[in-house]
């Protein structure tokens, strides 16, 4: 009888500490950042993460790089077009599936960043008439890597 008890008390036992622990839910952490933080503009339409975890915000006044820290801006090119945007504001922003780029469509088209260099590219899309401008409001990237954009022809 005795051994039945402690085999019964040693199966409670084992089961009880088998149970997955209920956790508490962990409460999410909210960080306010304007532009006394460095942030270049505080109206965000976007944000990206790149491959290594540092963020790209979209806004009025081009793109932001976030590394947890500090913000640094890309905003208009100067004489080299690779050192930033074509217009200032940023709609979206869009990262490729690796990481390894980021897609921002502006008010002048579409610009890819890559993120080891932090250079830019410009790209021009075939216009229909009567549209001509080149207002990206929307980026995707399909699971199998293709880029959609959405075009505000005005």
């Amino acid at each position: 009888m005795r051994t039945l008890l402690v085999l019964s008390l040693f199966i409670v036992f084992t089961a009880t500490c088998s149970l997955p622990a209920r956790a508490k839910p962990i409460a999410p952490a909210f960080h306010s950042y304007n532009m006394d933080s460095g942030i270049a503009h505080v109206s965000i339409s976007d944000i990206a993460e790149d491959k290594y975890g540092f963020l790209w915000l979209a806004s009025q006044s081009g793109v932001d790089k976030f590394d947890g820290y500090t913000f640094r801006n890309f905003g208009l090119w100067g004489e080299d077009k690779s050192t930033g945007l074509q217009t200032l504001f940023a709609l979206q922003i869009e990262a490729s599936l690796d990481g390894q780029y980021l897609w921002v469509g502006t008010y002048s088209g579409l610009s890819r960043i890559d993120v080891d260099t932090e250079s830019f590219k410009h790209y021009t899309l075939p216009a229909s008439e009567p549209f001509n401008k080149q207002v990206i409001n929307r980026i995707k990237t399909t699971h199998n890597g293709q880029l959609w954009t959405g075009q505000n022809h005005t």
